[in-house]
């Protein structure tokens, strides 16, 4: 569990060295002989500082420790690294009360180990008083004292959350989820891949060539559960080279992009699983993270409330810590009219549970054909989840005139439109 806590710890202490208006928190719910190594001795310096009323900030903690002889046991780099850890923590409250609960875990493993030795070794009695003190005790951690609280009005607007707001500006806020879907054959990996790409080059997905929307190019995580390698590589290439005839396509752009291919699927429900991508997550520090479709991604459904519960929590803990999540997933069959809604199938909990829902329907050009060689594909975009933030997704989109994987802004039918 060493393992799993020690990053754990540092965003909570990190939490404390970035905003130490949540001292008292940190006090209420932890104790410095909780922590592991070398931040038990960070966390012990930061709670004597914040109990005698010292200024705490990474570079007070350092000289703390060097003045007291722990700077051997926890050195600045150590408290730079938490500094960094907590600095990206967008939710501090939850990361606390993760921790507390990750704590409480631990206690209750070693308790029930050391009850198994006692019932067989020592007398009854003294094993049934140990159970009552130390049930007592862990729930009391259960009860109250890992309770966090929320940070005042004063010390909330003083956190330091990240400037950048969006992951791609107009489109996809930061540490929000959008779920796609779309008609079978619409090209939804392709859009997926053409997001992921257009993040890492700071461009606008529908428009490359409008500079004026340009921003900061970002990290994107690619999740891909559904096809094989080679065919993941084949739509890349594909997108790559399309926007390669709009802007320059360097490697320092292309190893912004991470791309996990699993076409056997993986179970977002499944504690190994999980573990699997919070450490693709902590490795590539995406600010993107494209992963689909969903019938791939979990063994437990969606056509329920619980089931659906279980998937989406997983997602929650990665957008909690300022990232976006766009979701592949697909639609149920046609309705009694004949035409088929862009909302997903399965439970009502996911559809609440998206900050955006958006859809694409293929349509005909004016040839009558979802197939034309010369207007090429069109596709129609529909709004079924309007967004949380202002968003301004195109309305209609076409393949390129010139062939390859990609969906252009089509400006002559949103003109028809408006």
């Amino acid at each position: 569990m060493t393992d799993t806590l020690a990053p754990l710890e540092s965003e909570v202490i990190g939490v404390v060295l970035n905003n130490p208006g949540l001292g008292d928190a940190f006090l209420d719910a932890f104790r410095p002989e909780q922590f592991t190594g070398w931040r038990a001795h960070l966390a012990e310096a930061i709670a004597t500082m914040l109990t005698r009323g010292l200024e705490v900030s990474p570079v007070t903690v350092v000289e703390y420790l060097r003045v007291n002889g722990a700077a051997g046991r926890c050195g600045s780099v150590q408290v730079f690294d938490a500094f960094a850890a907590g600095g990206a923590v967008l939710d501090p409250a939850s990361r606390f009360s993760l921790l507390s609960r990750r704590y409480l875990q631990r206690d209750l493993a070693t308790f029930a180990a050391r009850l198994e030795v006692m019932a067989e070794n020592a007398d009854p009695t003294v094993a049934l008083e140990f159970a009552r003190t130390e049930t007592e005790r862990l729930s009391k951690m259960d009860g109250g004292s890992t309770a966090v609280g929320a940070p005042s009005m004063t010390s909330f607007m003083g956190l330091d959350y990240p400037d950048a707001e969006w992951v791609i500006p107009g489109l996809i806020p930061a540490a929000t989820s959008v779920m796609v879907t779309a008609t079978e054959g619409m090209g939804k990996s392709v859009l997926l891949r053409q997001l992921a790409l257009s993040s890492a080059l700071g461009i606008d997905p529908f428009d490359p060539d409008d500079r004026h929307r340009d921003y900061e190019p970002q990290r994107a995580l690619i999740v891909d559960c559904e096809y094989s390698g080679r065919q993941v590589q084949r739509q890349l290439a594909g997108v790559a080279k399309y926007a390669g005839r709009h802007r320059e396509i360097t490697a320092q752009a292309t190893d912004r992009v991470f791309v996990h291919s699993v076409q056997a699927g993986m179970d977002l429900t499944d504690p190994a699983d999980q573990s699997i991508l919070r450490g693709l997550i902590r490795t590539h520090r995406p600010t993107l993270l494209v992963i689909g479709p969903l019938y791939r991604a979990t063994s437990k459904g969606y056509m329920d409330e619980d089931a659906t519960r279980m998937w989406q929590q997983p997602l929650e803990r990665i957008m909690s810590d300022g990232i976006a999540v766009v979701l592949e997933h697909h639609i149920g069959n046609e309705g009694p009219d004949g035409r088929r809604s862009l909302r997903p199938i399965g439970s009502s909990a996911m559809r609440r549970w998206a900050a955006q829902g958006v859809g694409f329907r293929v349509t005909a050009c004016e040839h009558k054909s979802l197939e034309c060689r010369s207007c090429g594909r069109k596709a129609q975009v529909e709004r079924w989840r309007g967004s949380r933030d202002e968003t301004y997704w195109p309305t209609h989109i076409r393949s390129p005139k010139s062939g390859g994987y990609w969906w252009e802004r089509d400006a002559v039918q949103e003109g028809l439109a408006a």
